[in-house]
């Protein structure tokens, strides 16, 4: 054998070699083990701070919306003319359609000082709250009363008139409110609704405040009107989304200021035994107060958390370096050409083996460090490889093939009610060589009851790998979605409150004053419709006079600097008309104090603006001097009459309290006085049976005449006090009690004569009732006496005739029948004494007589006079009378029949009966002729017993028929005239009692006739 020509082995170096692949092994495993710990770490603290973002970002705006609700309800509020019941319920009604969890109802809250609680309560109870019992708390000098409240989620609500002020949480953020002007946040404390319920019920809560102020009047400071509150229940407010946004870590919570340090509102308490290893603090703003959001996690608990990777590589580069030490052990008695080929084996192995430890790292790291879900599937469906954010979002074992993953894993489409397609399955249709991006599906199964929203893209693997199949990649949207839907339902819910207002136009602007937001209610008052509106300067809505002034740039900057104006402005419509508005301008900033933009609340008050001016008119044309005064005493208005009386001007006054013109006496007491008005405010005057006095500017007092009445107003009630200053009143009632008691002393003289006097009289009325007696008696002997001897002359005179009157010549028989008519004129007269006596004692029955039917009895009767002659009769309106139906048939039958016998010389007689309206508005009737007449020198004769105006051979009579007319009209309460020429007729017209419905008529149908007296006659009827 030819000489060996390897070289000779050194025994010392094969355990030196082993050594160093020992060492060197050990080295690279323990390296690539921290680097992999390192970087699962990092990726640890970066899921846990987008975790604590997104609760931040989800608590953040779901309080907002809360926040931004109750500045909206508090602007309408702000808005109204008057809170009452029935507007307090149109304001909030869009509350029952709004998802607000932990609300447990809003409230409209008023302040009220001790002495005022009697009248605060009587206000509202006139508003609408029927029922209302304010219950004050006890050695409080200042109250707060709820007195109006809707519920608006499941629980109980406190009673109404219910003392705040028992919470002093509530109490600092309701007086902190008003003082800033600002939505307030209370610190932590149970409800006064909770108190009552078992302890394992009760949450801590707290309220949400926003003031409400009065729109102001004339320039002047805005009256406080009370606040509108929110009761929130803290774990039903945060607690669900809480544990939506922080699932997965150990301990979620929200944290608020409770005075002596942080308290737990809503989440976990905290337990230091399972606190986690990472933790994150994030503030939150919630209206003016800063609340704590903590969030701890256990690193193991985070996807992809754990060290198995780390501890795998190192274990397998141990295994790997004792295995390359062994080799070396081994190989290393070999012969020298295979230890070379060993050793260059072990640098290959060692190559190759350092490039898979450093791909297998790079890739576990890079797979676990991620937050989304990521598996690989081959092209039959089985799962080669998933992170551990994929196996915690899907919790389940990997099923067998895609047909199983559906009902497998409880997907469903993105509505959450119906199973996702298979086909449609983003990894089916990446197997089959599609990318697909951003589907969203809904997960719920037994492990995830709540379910879950994702987001899920996929993508074939390139089969020049050597591998066939699909990578998908899985995000979990639930934060987001909610955040999103969250926003959803709050500009919802803002758009139905919005356009809720019906008197209300609602404008949102964005910084720079463009419209972002028209309601439907600002189309209906502005007329544009929101497509002409949005983007546009605000600007248009004004007058071109106005936005050449400034003034509508002037109010956003007047609203940012002062948190909130309220001015009365003249705008246009879109036709081009004007009117007044009344509008609340509030700026809205963000978080960090940045201007987002501005909400403006417009009413149409121009219907007010007319009334204020028509008020102003007749506030000045009124005599006395007129003041109003707010229900505390505060003057809100004057006229110019107070200048003149009080010596103050206007202006001095407006804003004064009441008692400066109240005598310094009185002044004291008269807000007491002012409260019992109030309790029943009926107009009436002040102070009635006493003496009032006023003070004027220089502090003289004068007597004054007050009266009171209330007005309904946007401030509440009014007072309005009319002051009249009385002094000479006061002097002439001073010389008329003087002249009282001068005429007390007369009176009394003056009962002296009138005693003696009615002594006199006593006796002349015996005196009468004797001659009334007389008088009876001469009656009745002439009604017998007198009447038989007639009648023997009468009797014996006609047989005279019969018998004798052949025996008798010419003369003989003219004085026989001279003694017949002599005896039967000497008849008449004694009826006609005898009625006109009886009418004296006669009984008169009264009741309406209607005159027409009188008219057309006496005409048939009078027939006989009209025979053989041409007499038309003429009747007009005879309104109705009061009356003896009896007596007025002979006053209508003594008229007519005068007329008929004193037309007897006329070829065609007329006779006119009919009214007119006489100077007194009453009915006058008149019965008028063409007959003879007569001379008025002699009418005062007319209506005197026994007077004629014309001889008894050319007209027969007695000359009582008129004597007894007049009289029968008297006892009627009338009056009887006459009106004549010779031989040109006569009119006789009288007044007599009728209804006032009568009187009506005649006034309404008959019109007087100032120039001629003579009345206008209806068309007559002729009767012959």
């Amino acid at each position: 054998m030819p000489p060996s020509t390897s070289r000779p082995r050194r025994p010392g170096r094969v355990p030196a070699v082993a050594l160093v692949v020992a060492i060197v092994g050990l080295s690279t495993s323990t390296g690539l083990a921290v680097l992999l710990s390192e970087q699962q770490g990092r990726a640890e603290e970066r899921l846990m701070d987008q975790r604590a973002t997104a609760m931040q970002a989800a608590v953040t705006t779901e309080a907002r919306r809360y926040v931004e609700t109750l500045t909206t309800l508090a602007a309408g509020a702000a808005s109204m003319p008057e809170v009452d019941a029935a507007s307090f319920d149109a304001l909030t009604a869009t509350l029952q359609g709004m998802e607000l969890p932990g609300a447990s109802g809003i409230a409209f809250v008023v302040p009220a000082d001790g002495a005022e609680v009697p009248a605060v309560q009587e206000q509202w109870r006139r508003r609408g709250v029927a029922d209302l019992q304010l219950r004050p708390s006890p050695d409080r000098d200042e109250h707060i009363f709820s007195v109006l409240q809707r519920p608006v989620s499941a629980g109980t609500l406190a009673p109404l008139g219910q003392d705040l002020l028992v919470s002093p949480q509530a109490t600092a953020a309701l007086l902190r409110g008003r003082e800033l002007s600002t939505v307030t946040v209370s610190r932590p404390y149970q409800l006064l609704s909770d108190r009552d319920l078992p302890a394992d019920e009760r949450q801590l809560s707290f309220l949400i405040s926003a003031p409400v102020l009065a729109p102001a009047a004339d320039g002047g400071p805005r009256a406080f009107r009370g606040w509108l509150v929110m009761g929130m229940r803290g774990e039903d407010f945060m607690g669900s989304t809480l544990h939506q946004t922080g699932e997965g870590l150990a301990r979620a919570a929200l944290l608020a200021d409770g005075g002596d340090g942080w308290t737990t509102v809503a989440g976990d308490d905290p337990d230091p035994g399972s606190a986690g290893d990472l933790r994150r603090t994030e503030r939150i703003v919630i209206a003016d107060q800063q609340w704590l959001l903590q969030a701890h996690a256990h690193r193991a608990d985070l996807p992809g958390g754990d060290d198995v990777l780390a501890l795998a590589v190192g274990a397998g580069g141990v295994g790997l370096t004792v295995l390359s030490t062994a080799l070396v052990l081994v190989l290393a008695t070999a012969h020298r050409r295979a230890e070379r080929r060993v050793e260059e084996a072990t640098r290959e192995l060692r190559s190759a083996r350092e490039e898979a430890q450093r791909q297998a790292g790079l890739l576990g790291a890079v797979m676990d460090s991620l937050g989304d879900g990521v598996t690989v599937v081959d092209q039959d469906g089985s799962y080669l490889l998933s992170n551990r954010a994929a196996r915690s979002i899907l919790r389940l074992e990997e099923p067998d093939g895609p047909d199983r993953w559906p009902s497998h894993h409880g997907v469903f489409l993105a509505d959450g009610g119906e199973p996702f397609p298979v086909a449609d399955l983003p990894v089916v249709r990446a197997l089959a060589g599609e990318s697909v991006d951003d589907v969203e599906m809904f997960l719920r199964n037994e492990a995830r009851p709540d379910g879950l929203w994702l987001e899920v893209s996929a993508r074939p693997l390139d089969p020049r790998t050597g591998q066939s199949g699909a990578v998908t990649v899985f995000q979990d949207v639930t934060a987001r979605r909610s955040a999103h839907e969250a926003v959803r339902r709050s500009e919802e819910q803002l758009r139905l409150l919005l356009d809720g207002a019906r008197d209300h136009a609602i404008v949102m602007l964005d910084a720079q004053g463009h419209v972002a937001s028209w309601s439907a209610n600002a189309e209906r008052i502005n007329g544009y419709t929101e497509a002409e509106v949005l983007g546009r300067p605000y600007t248009m809505l004004f007058p071109a006079d106005a936005v050449a002034a400034g003034e509508p740039q002037r109010a956003l900057a007047d609203a940012v600097r002062t948190g909130r104006i309220e001015p009365e402005w003249s705008l246009v419509r879109k036709d081009g008309t004007r009117f007044w508005a009344l509008s609340v301008l509030t700026p809205v900033h963000d978080d960090a104090g940045a201007l987002r933009g501005f909400v403006n609340v417009t009413r149409d008050i121009t219907a007010r603006k007319r009334d204020e001016a028509r008020f102003r008119d007749l506030l000045e044309a009124a005599p006395d001097a007129l003041v109003g005064c707010t229900e505390d005493g505060t003057i809100v208005f004057a006229n110019s009459k107070v200048d003149e009386l009080f010596g103050y001007r206007r202006e001095e006054l407006l804003g004064s309290p009441l008692e400066v013109l109240v005598p310094e006496a009185a002044a004291s007491g008269h807000a007491a006085h002012r409260a019992r008005y109030l309790h029943d405010p009926v107009a009436r005057p002040m102070g009635s049976g006493m003496q009032l006095s006023a003070r004027r500017r220089d502090g003289s007092l004068f007597p004054a005449e007050v009266s009171l009445s209330t007005l309904e107003s946007d401030d509440g009630v009014i007072v309005s006090a009319a002051v009249r200053d009385i002094s000479d009143r006061v002097r002439a009632q001073g010389e008329l009690q003087r002249l009282n008691g001068a005429l007390r002393d007369l009176n009394t003289e003056l009962e002296l004569r009138v005693h003696e006097r009615t002594a006199q009289l006593e006796a002349q009325a015996d005196a009468l009732l004797e001659v009334n007696s007389e008088l009876e008696a001469f009656s009745y002997s002439v009604s017998h006496d007198l009447r038989a001897p007639l009648r023997a002359v009468d009797g014996f005179a006609a047989v005279l005739a019969m018998d004798h009157a052949d025996q008798l010549d010419d003369a003989g028989r003219r004085y026989l029948d001279r003694v017949r008519a002599g005896a039967q004129q000497m008849g008449e007269l004694i009826d006609g004494l005898l009625s006109f006596s009886r009418l004296q004692r006669q009984d008169m029955s009264v009741r309406p007589v209607d005159l027409d039917p009188l008219v057309t009895d006496v005409w048939e009767e009078l027939a006989v006079e009209r025979a053989g002659r041409v007499v038309d009769l003429a009747v007009g309106h005879l309104p109705p009378v009061e009356g003896d139906p009896r007596l007025l048939r002979h006053v209508v039958a003594n008229l007519v029949g005068n007329a008929v016998k004193y037309t007897r010389g006329r070829e065609r007689a007329l006779v006119e009966v009919g009214s007119r309206t006489g100077d007194d508005g009453a009915p006058v009737y008149f019965v008028r002729d063409n007959g003879t007449g007569f001379d008025m020198r002699y009418a005062d004769k007319l209506f005197k017993v026994f007077q004629r105006l014309h001889r008894a051979e050319d007209y027969e009579g007695t000359g009582i028929g008129l004597a007894l007319t007049a009289r029968i009209l008297h006892r009627h309460g009338g009056r009887i005239w006459a009106d004549a020429e010779p031989d040109r007729g006569a009119t006789f017209s009288f007044t007599l009692p009728g209804p006032d419905a009568a009187t009506a008529l005649v006034a309404a149908t008959v019109p007087a006739t100032s120039a001629d007296p003579t009345p206008a006659i209806p068309t007559p009827r002729s009767v012959r």
